[in-house]
């Protein structure tokens, strides 16, 4: 067994200078990734798994487990002929195997159970249920720790990798020929499969459940979701393995030769470095702040910084039209005096002046209208997320032309929006098809809310009343009249 005297912790400052290799990438706009310390083992370094209880480490065939401070806590020697070859922390155990047997290993270093599947390990994951899935060179097993298999399967072509989603139970494998990854339930049933071009030897689900990465062994990382369509393919190295991890932060982690890489969800790489030797082993803490990076014969533990998401300033001009009506009422009084003369004349004549006043009351009604414009202008900061998507079918040279057309408008403090179409031809050429997916920048919105102007229209109707007043003028001749029957009658009574 390896004493953990063995090991030398460097300090950061020290091998910034003696190993300038893991400087950032050059020109990199910000750095993601933050150099926490450095174990050094003697022996290559193989498999890495971060868990709740510390960072495991395969050496050969040593298993070394560190705490957060990179100090050893314990060593367990599995084999002396064979090296670890995967590793991977459940809730309670630690799966570890060498050549054809998978290993639980308690928190404390010590073996619980081992299980002979009779044919080299490619892969070990653990489900949501607490099953270890293992992939071997001929077929695929649900483990249960204390049981063992409780259900396998055979695919057809030989598995050499696994991970199995421990959020949508949804288990990806990878297999050797037919160039494939394989979905399956968790009950081992297939559910479909992806040609890729080139065999996966990597993969690693998403914090979602529902996009898998994996590394193949071409140089290339592809992410396919759980309909089996490849979402993008990015180049990382001209050929060899790509080992990947995505962690519970939605960064992917990729080696490729000696080259670390951190790329977001949408394959855009972050950060990079050159480690000096080629990446065996990648593993994030279970928070996602740190990420642990085996390569030759040592191990690096990293602080990673997502860098802020870009913005895009949007302003909406708002204009408000206000209309107000005022009615303003006036009162005009006239009045009119008619002179009415009418005489009677009997034994005399007299003569009587009658004079009406007639006053009349004219009401005018003035509506007037005032509109006054308020414009007011909010600007609002929102992230804004540009997804490239490309994707790689099979190993022909495709041309594909992309043409993007932008469109722009743009708005004057005014009542009049003027809006200027801007159209520009982008026309790219690759040597594979690509598939790219712009979000664009949000446009600019004018709401203009309207009060319509309300005219008040007063129409009055002039009536005009006469009145007639007829008066009865006594004439002389019947007065004379009446002076006759008076005398009549005078004569009929002295007669009687």
């Amino acid at each position: 067994m390896r004493r953990a005297s063995s090991i030398t912790v460097l300090l950061l400052a020290a091998l910034a200078l003696a190993h300038p290799g893991i400087q950032g990438a050059t020109g990199a706009a910000e750095q993601v990734l933050s150099l926490t310390g450095v174990v050094e083992f003697n022996g290559t370094l193989g498999p890495v798994s971060w868990g709740v209880p510390g960072i495991a480490v395969g050496v050969d065939g040593v298993v070394y487990m560190l705490n957060t401070s990179l100090s050893t806590v314990w060593v367990l020697n599995l084999s002396r002929s064979s090296p670890v070859s995967h590793l991977a922390w459940g809730e309670e155990w630690l799966a570890a195997s060498v050549s054809t047997t998978v290993y639980m290993v308690s928190s404390g270093g010590e073996v619980g159970y081992a299980y002979n599947l009779g044919s080299p390990v490619t892969g070990v994951s653990w489900s949501p249920l607490g099953l270890l899935g293992a992939s071997t060179l001929d077929r695929v097993y649900a483990i249960a720790p204390d049981r063992g298999p409780v259900w396998e399967r055979s695919i057809g072509y030989p598995p050499v990798s696994l991970d199995w989603s421990a959020v949508s139970g949804l288990m990806a494998v990878g297999v050797l020929e037919a160039q494939r990854v394989y979905l399956l339930d968790d009950q081992g049933s297939v559910l479909g499969y992806r040609f890729l071009a080139s065999t996966p030897v990597s993969l690693s689900w998403g914090p979602s459940g529902y996009r898998v990465a994996a590394g193949l062994d071409n140089g290339r990382l592809a992410v396919v979701d759980s309909s089996l369509a490849v979402v993008w393919a990015r180049v990382l190295a001209d050929n060899g393995w790509v080992r990947v991890a995505w962690g519970p932060g939605g960064l992917i982690a990729a080696g490729a030769g000696s080259g670390l890489y951190v790329l977001d969800g949408n394959g855009a790489v972050l950060d990079s470095r050159d480690l000096g030797a080629p990446v065996s082993g990648l593993s994030w803490s279970p928070d996602g702040d740190m990420l642990a990076v085996a390569a030759g014969d040592r191990l690096y533990v990293f602080t990673v910084t997502p860098p802020p998401p870009p913005t895009v300033t949007v302003t909406t001009t708002t204009t408000i039209t206000e209309t107000t009506t005022v009615t303003v009422t006036s009162t005009v009084t006239s009045t009119v005096t008619e002179t009415v003369t009418s005489a009677t004349t009997a034994t005399t004549t007299v003569r009587e002046t009658v004079t009406n006043t007639v006053t009349t009351t004219t009401t005018v009604t003035e509506t007037e209208v005032v509109t006054s414009t308020v414009t007011r202008t909010e600007t609002v900061t929102l992230p804004v997320t540009s997804t490239v998507t490309s994707t790689i079918e099979a190993t022909t040279t495709a041309y594909e032309t992309v043409t993007e057309t932008l469109e722009k408008t743009v708005t004057t403090l005014a009542t009049t929006t003027i809006v200027e179409t801007l159209r520009e031809t982008v026309i790219q050429t690759v040597e594979r098809t690509v598939t790219t997916t712009y979000t664009e920048e949000p446009t600019i919105v004018t709401e203009t809310l309207s009060i319509p102007i309300t005219t008040t229209v007063t129409s009055y109707t002039t009536v005009t009343e006469t009145i007639s007043t007829e008066r009865v003028t006594v004439e002389p001749v019947l007065g004379l009249l009446l002076l006759i029957a008076l005398l009549v009658l005078l004569r009929r009574r002295l007669k009687l």
